[in-house]
């Protein structure tokens, strides 16, 4: 995983059945990319915990967010810890703007979707 183009490091501990990647500013790497060289590896990919850079939406009527870089575009959900957090999402994303978000993605099953743990808005 370390040859693949924007990722700047890899920790894995079969132990915990766990794999922490880090990636480099600016890469353009996808979550279902990564997904696709965690399975050729052997492996079963789980959920993500991501803290990613983008803008909020509600053209489809729910809140939304388009990654930079990527353009990936993410259903926004409420994390039962940070109902703030997703209030504020909410209350801001009709304004278009772009934020920072840390959340956890689960393994898609459908349209992927982004729950958000919190939110701050960038200039």
């Amino acid at each position: 995983m370390k040859k693949i183009d924007g990722v700047q490091s890899v920790n894995v501990s079969l132990k915990n059945g766990l794999v922490t990647i880090e990636l480099a500013v600016g890469n353009h790497l996808t979550l279902p990319e990564l997904r696709r060289v965690i399975t050729s590896n052997g492996f079963s990919p789980k959920e993500a915990t991501v803290v990613v850079d983008g803008a909020l939406d509600t053209a489809s009527g729910t809140p939304s967010f388009r990654m930079d870089g990527t353009n990936e575009t993410f259903t926004l959900a409420r994390m039962p810890s940070a109902s703030a957090a997703f209030d504020e999402v909410t209350r801001i994303a009709a304004q278009r703007a772009h934020v920072e978000i840390s959340g956890r993605v689960d393994p898609a099953k459908g349209p992927e979707q982004l729950a958000v743990g919190s939110v701050k808005r960038l200039p």
